[in-house]
C-alpha cells in the first residue's frame, strides 16, 4: 500500500494518465477487501490516496475514465465496511478529521466526473455502504436519491431527499450534480460537526452530501432537503 501512496503522491509530477489512476484504484480495491484484515493505518493511507486522486483529476479530467467511478465506489465501500468500524472509531479519537477526508475525496472526485460528459446523463453507483448518484440536467428537476432506480433498502426506507426545481436551470448552461449517501458513518463524524458552544447532539440518520457544478458564485437556487428525525 505504501507503493500505491507513493504513486498517488506523484501523480502531478509524473503527469499521469487515466491508465495509471485506474491501476492505483484497482490495486487499492483489492488490498482493502475485508479478507485482507485492513488496519487503521491502511484506512488513513487509503483515504490519503483517494484525496490525491480526487485532487489530481480535478485539474486533469483526461485522467478520468468511464470505468473509474465504479471502482472508486467499490473501494469506498470496502473502507466503510462494518468490519472496519472499530478502527474508524479509534482514528476518530486520535484525529477528528479521520472520516471527513474520505467524504471530501468522494465529493471532489464525483464533482470532477460530471465534467467528463457534455450531454445530459444520470449515473448510479450503489454499494452496501455507499450510494453515489450524479449526472447532468438542462430541463428536468434534480432529485436525489433517484428512487426510480433500484437502490439499497437503507436508502429506499429513508425519507432523506435533496431536490432542486428545473425552473432554476431555465436558460442556463447544462448543470452537473453529484451526491453521495452513506449508510453507517454518522457515529464517526467529528464532534465539532455535532456541537456548538451550548448544545451537543447526535446524528442518527444516513449522511448525504450534495453539490452542483459549475459551482455558483452566489446561491440563487432553492434547495429542498428532507430528512428523518428520530427520538
Amino acid at each position: 500500500m505504501k507503493n500505491l501512496f507513493f504513486k498517488s503522491s506523484n501523480l502531478v509530477k509524473e503527469n499521469s494518465t487515466a491508465t495509471v489512476v485506474n491501476t492505483i484504484l484497482e490495486d487499492l480495491n483489492v488490498l482493502t477487501k475485508k479478507s485482507n484484515n485492513v488496519t487503521s493505518g491502511d484506512l488513513v493511507t487509503s483515504s490519503n490516496i483517494l484525496t490525491d486522486i480526487a485532487g489530481y483529476v480535478a485539474g486533469n479530467t483526461d485522467a478520468l475514465s468511464s470505468s473509474q467511478i465504479e471502482i472508486f465506489g467499490s473501494l469506498c465501500n470496502n473502507l466503510l465496511d462494518d468490519s472496519n468500524g472499530r478502527n474508524w472509531e479509534q482514528l476518530k479519537q486520535k484525529d477528528s478529521s479521520s472520516i471527513t477526508g474520505l467524504v471530501k475525496a468522494v465529493a471532489d472526485y464525483s464533482k470532477s466526473f460530471t465534467n467528463v460528459l457534455n450531454s445530459e446523463f444520470s449515473l448510479t453507483i450503489q454499494k452496501e455502504n455507499i450510494v453515489i448518484q450524479l449526472g447532468k440536467v438542462k430541463s428536468t428537476d434534480i432529485v436525489v436519491p433517484d428512487r426510480t432506480k433500484t437502490l439499497e433498502s437503507w436508502v429506499l426506507d429513508s425519507i432523506n431527499e435533496i431536490s432542486m426545481s428545473r425552473k432554476y436551470f431555465d436558460g442556463l448552461p447544462i448543470t452537473g450534480y453529484s451526491s453521495a449517501f452513506y449508510r453507517n458513518i454518522s457515529k464517526l463524524l467529528p464532534e465539532s460537526l455535532k456541537s456548538n458552544t451550548s448544545y451537543k447532539y447526535d446524528v442518527n440518520s444516513i449522511i448525504a452530501d450534495f453539490s452542483i457544478e459549475p459551482t455558483p458564485t452566489k446561491m440563487n437556487y432553492h434547495v429542498v432537503i428532507k430528512f428523518n428525525i428520530f427520538d
